[in-house]
């Protein structure tokens, strides 16, 4: 599980006032160093606005928040989409109404201590125990950054995205590193609509 200070930590987090947790956020969220400073002040502001209003437990920031996000409604009916071109049909057996709310009844108020406990809970007894216990953790962004996602990058002037609040050498820097940053990859795609 983990360690009783992190549990501390964020037991406190929870406990603290909304604006205490606004700033908490907003301290320790990622940068996005490919928009320029205004653009990043305003996501720092609207991502920990939104942390900030997290309920104070799991269960009912599952049933409650997390269930009806955008970012989770997008992605299935994306994915449905998907399959559905392909004559299949997508199935996701943790998103599943039923075994989030088991969870969310087993596990009320922190929810799983770590990735190792969810694992060991929900299918220790079908996977050995050495992906049940790894410490890595797997990463898909080469399937979507391509060689000839870089071959585009590569030969972008700079221009074609002027409209929007970037950083546009941060931008060039962000696309041309070893490992490209998810996050820029809808910007890559604008880019290529555009210049169809």
């Amino acid at each position: 599980g983990l360690p009783l200070q992190h549990r501390a930590r964020t037991m406190a987090a929870a406990l603290s006032p909304k604006w205490l947790r606004h700033y908490v956020y907003s301290r320790r969220l990622d940068a996005v160093p490919w928009l320029n400073k205004e653009a990043q002040s305003e996501v720092r502001r609207l991502v920990s606005s939104y942390e900030a209003t997290i309920p104070l437990t799991w269960s009912a920031a599952v049933r409650n928040l997390w269930w009806s996000t955008r970012y989770r409604l997008a992605a299935e009916t994306t994915l449905a989409a998907l399959a559905a071109d392909h004559d299949c049909q997508m199935i996701h057996p943790f998103v599943d109404p039923d075994v989030l709310l088991s969870a969310a009844s087993e596990h009320p108020f922190a929810g799983f201590t770590s990735r190792t406990e969810a694992m060991a809970e929900l299918v220790g007894d079908l996977l050995p125990e050495e992906v049940i216990h790894r410490r890595s953790k797997a990463e898909f962004s080469g399937v979507n950054f391509t060689d000839l996602s870089r071959q585009v990058a590569r030969q972008w002037n700079g221009d074609g995205l002027d409209d929007l609040p970037l950083d546009i050498p941060a931008l060039r820097r962000t696309w041309q590193a070893d490992f490209v940053d998810a996050r820029s990859f809808l910007l890559l795609q604008e880019l290529w609509l555009r210049n169809r």
